[in-house]
């Protein structure tokens, strides 16, 4: 009797799963491998060799199309070969058909990893391209980029100077979310970036700015700080498309510093007066 009262009370009510799985979520656990806790540490003292567990398939959670399932032991995709990555990419000749390249990409783990592709937002035949690091958990959800509290930055960052999202192209360096919103790692640039490339080249947006340190070092192929890099303008080739770079700061990043929209909305009055100098051209 005792002891069944004992289980009863130790056993975790609605309130409490729901601050615990809260709690998860903001440590950045955001997959489930295993109905099962395992013991990793008692693992980790056996010999080297094959695990004995068996290779469950479970689902990855409701949020996610049924289709997608994860091991019991990780995700097992082989790295890729970014230069076939860089043939398949140059082999599509439209939006339409590099999303589809991106949908069945192999050598890539974020594929597997995230809800959905978010390939792109706002309007493809925009002069002005905006570049960032990666989706967001909310983009992951949602399936385009640039949403949650930090697209609503954006979009009163670009409503400042008197833009808005029909205004402008959006997309990011790898069209997948990262698992706990990490930075990309380098393999997984190299798989995604001559899609990216590709991406630019079709929409042949005028002017790029690139938001975060991550997305200007991969597109300006320079390893510097961003304090170095942002607010200057740089001519770069991509592909066979001549473009215009400003580096600049994540709406995320503002967030998180606040202090730091002074530089932001220095970089938002340049962007201002080419666009301005541009109308007068033409």
């Amino acid at each position: 009797m005792g002891s069944e009262k004992q289980t009863q009370s130790s056993q975790l009510r609605a309130p409490h799963i729901r601050a615990l799985l809260q709690w998860y979520q903001a440590a950045g656990v955001d997959i489930c491998v295993s109905g099962a806790p395992i013991d990793q540490f008692a693992l980790s003292k056996k010999p080297k060799k094959p695990s004995p567990l068996p290779r469950q398939i479970v689902q990855t959670g409701d949020t996610r199309p049924p289709d997608k399932i994860i091991a019991q032991q990780g995700v097992d995709v082989k790295q890729g070969d970014p230069a076939q990555a860089q043939k398949t990419a140059m082999a599509a000749k439209s939006l339409v058909e590099l999303r589809a390249a991106l949908e069945t990409l192999e050598g890539c783990a974020l594929r597997v990893r995230a809800t959905q592709l978010v390939f792109d937002h706002g309007n493809a035949d925009a002069e002005i391209m905006l570049i960032g690091k990666a989706p967001s958990r909310d983009d992951d959800l949602i399936g385009h980029a640039f949403s949650g509290k930090g697209g609503e930055l954006l979009d009163n960052m670009l409503g400042a100077i008197g833009l808005d999202r029909g205004q402008v192209y959006l997309a990011n360096i790898v069209p997948w979310r990262p698992p706990g919103n990490r930075d990309p790692a380098p393999h997984e640039i190299d798989m995604c970036l001559p899609f990216l490339k590709r991406q630019i080249e079709l929409v042949a947006p005028r002017i790029i700015v690139t938001l975060g340190e991550l997305a200007a070092k991969s597109l300006l192929k320079q390893n510097k700080p961003l304090a170095s890099l942002r607010g200057g303008w740089t001519k770069t080739q991509i592909n066979s498309h001549q473009t215009q770079i400003l580096a600049s700061l994540h709406p995320e990043f503002l967030l998180k510093q606040p202090a730091q929209k002074a530089l932001a909305w220095s970089d938002l009055k340049k962007l201002q007066r080419a666009i301005k100098e541009a109308e007068g051209h033409n």
